[in-house]
């Protein structure tokens, strides 16, 4: 095996691997699986890519198929979704930095940080099923929040809550 960049395809984009950190533009639509929504224009995002998520016009996502990243940050004044059906599956820390909430609806499956943090003032919606060994929860904002609102979530280990109002939907966390 070579270390370093490789190329493969994923849905008629090519895609090269590699750590960069890779924002979305949303200038032709809102599918994940298109290049031209992504800087640059001629590639999507590998599974060793962070993604960026900034205030653009188009902040509907839809991943098209599983999708896996080393992190996700969002900064926007307005809201961002990530729409519901294939699983988002992020190795690193999901952040909201801005005032615009975020709503990830698609099936979501943490890595080893395990960390979603509400560092700006927009709240944090995760509607599809949470899968995660442990969990953090962040908020350094009292006012923001964080939601689980599927009652599918797959957590084990240890949940943390540090300064968020969390809510949690009949059946969403595991008590203990």
């Amino acid at each position: 095996n070579a270390v370093g960049n490789s190329t493969y395809s994923n849905e008629a984009s090519t895609s090269t691997q590699g750590t960069a950190t890779r924002t979305w533009t949303g200038a032709s639509s809102g599918l994940w699986a298109t290049a031209g929504n992504w800087d640059g224009g001629v590639t999507v995002p590998g599974f060793a890519d962070s993604v960026s998520f900034p205030d653009v016009t188009n902040q509907t996502v839809t991943l098209g198929a599983d999708r896996t990243v080393t992190g996700a940050a969002f900064n926007a004044a307005d809201a961002y979704a990530i729409n519901p059906g294939n699983t988002l599956t992020s190795l690193g820390a999901i952040t909201n930095q801005g005032a615009g909430s975020l709503a990830i609806n698609a099936p979501l499956a943490l890595g080893n940080a395990n960390k979603i943090a509400a560092t700006g003032a927009g709240a944090i919606t995760l509607g599809g099923a949470v899968s995660a060994r442990d969990l953090t929860l962040l908020a350094n904002n009292t006012a923001t929040s964080i939601s689980l609102t599927n009652t599918a979530n797959a957590l084990g280990g240890t949940l943390i809550l540090d300064g968020i109002k969390a809510t949690f939907a009949a059946g969403a966390c595991p008590a203990g």
